[in-house]
């Protein structure tokens, strides 16, 4: 009885260890391609960030008790509005980013090169099938580069700023590959 509770012992802490193992394996993999998830908050943070409703003309109106008869109610007199209660207009649209461009063949015959022009900024990759290299990266104003590089042919470029991320992920996968995301 003994040795197979042994071997079910050994097979359960050789599995924690594995699972766990896992997870803290593809934490980094996890944090770097999910996007930057707001704090979440309180019931009472959620009250204090919801404006107060604003009195409607029903509710500023006294209310009738069945004994008195009704008086007619002066006609209300237009007020301006507040700056505050208007409704937000909305944002300028996003301009239309140029057309980033297709792989191409550079005259050694193996590698490809190709530049993308995202709203970080604009990157271009050399790619073979031994090596992903940044050949040159511009980041647009409010904006900073990340590169993590996973091996020699696969890496991340990342342009962020305060409200958005781009992120270029290439890499050689029987050709060259792209990922392009952008978060908000």
């Amino acid at each position: 009885m003994r040795r197979p509770l042994g071997y079910v012992l050994a097979w359960l802490l050789a599995t924690v260890v594995a699972v766990t193992g896992s997870w803290v394996g593809l934490q980094p993999l996890l944090a770097a391609t999910s996007p930057e998830l707001p704090p979440r908050l309180s019931a009472s943070q959620l009250r204090e960030a919801v404006p107060p409703p604003s009195p409607t003309a029903r509710d500023a109106t006294p209310t009738e008790s069945p004994s008195e008869s009704p008086t007619p109610a002066p006609s209300p007199t237009p007020t301006p509005t507040p700056d505050a209660t208007d409704p937000p207009e909305p944002p300028p649209p996003q301009p239309m980013l140029p057309a980033t461009s297709e792989w191409r063949e550079l005259d050694d015959g193996r590698t490809m090169e190709r530049t993308f022009i995202v709203r970080g900024g604009e990157v271009t990759f050399h790619v073979n099938r031994r090596e992903v290299r940044v050949v040159e990266h511009t980041a647009n104003p409010g904006y900073e580069v990340a590169v993590n590089r996973w091996s020699r042919s696969s890496l991340i470029l990342s342009f962020e700023s305060v409200e958005q991320t781009s992120r270029i992920w290439v890499m050689w996968r029987d050709g060259p590959y792209a990922e392009v995301t952008e978060t908000v």
